[in-house]
């Protein structure tokens, strides 16, 4: 992990509490900042007593990251992505529509035996009609090369819906004759969930947006690493 890559997660991570404290103290009747802040120190819980009194898009979360951890990405994308999501990665591509992300995502954890998504912190800005879009593009929306990847004041952003954050460690191990010691890579995410418009959805909820800052380079030079040891034998 860079120091480049490490620092602007934690100028993040910084920002966005700055605005969980900010809406905090926004009176109810606040129009523009009417949202709840929610944080979880480590994963989201997945027990139905704990989940019962929180946005049902916590359960949806918690179904994703487990089956993206499964290894198992045969299903449709649109029981997890909305057909015109959008995914901005950390190497500056941008992947347009549910489906090219899903192709993208199995081809970047095919070469996997495991994935593991260890959170560290979950913070949820929950249930804002023009928040979702400040938090996303304002607070969270600097990239790797620090600019905003989604322009704040965007009408389409205007949508309402529940903005995930995950400061989090993904756990890899490689498959077959590269297999292993597990590669661990810190990585920031965040999801923006709305209830389901097109397509088939997982508790009428979808993924429509979705941004990841990590430092793309350590698994290419690790699995390079591996392949040249294998070479030299």
């Amino acid at each position: 992990m860079t120091y480049m890559v490490r620092l602007l997660q934690d100028q993040a991570i910084q920002r966005e509490e700055q605005f969980c404290k900010a809406s905090s103290k926004q009176e109810p009747t606040t129009k523009l900042l009417n949202q709840q802040c929610i944080t979880f120190p480590g994963p989201l819980p997945t027990d139905p007593v704990s989940s019962r009194a929180l946005p049902a898009s916590v359960s949806f979360m918690a179904k994703y990251i487990a089956k993206v951890d499964s290894g198992d990405l045969s299903c449709r994308y649109d029981e997890w992505y909305a057909p015109k999501a959008k995914f901005y990665n950390a190497d500056g591509k941008v992947y347009n529509g549910g489906e090219e992300i899903w192709d993208w995502m199995r081809d970047l954890f095919g070469p996997f035996e495991k994935v593991q998504h260890n959170n560290k912190i979950t913070r949820i800005v929950s249930d804002s009609p023009l928040s979702t879009s400040i938090a996303s593009s304002q607070v969270l929306a600097n990239g790797v090369n620090g600019t905003s990847a989604t322009a704040p004041g965007n009408l389409e952003d205007t949508r309402t819906g529940d903005l995930f954050l995950f400061d989090t460690e993904t756990t890899f191990w490689l498959k077959g004759v590269l297999a292993g010691e597990p590669i661990i890579v810190p990585r920031m995410l965040s999801f923006l969930v709305q209830e389901k418009h097109f397509g088939v959805g997982t508790d009428g909820l979808q993924i429509v947006e979705a941004k990841a800052w990590w430092d793309t380079n350590v698994l290419k030079e690790e699995v390079a690493r591996r392949k040249q040891q294998l070479a030299n034998h």
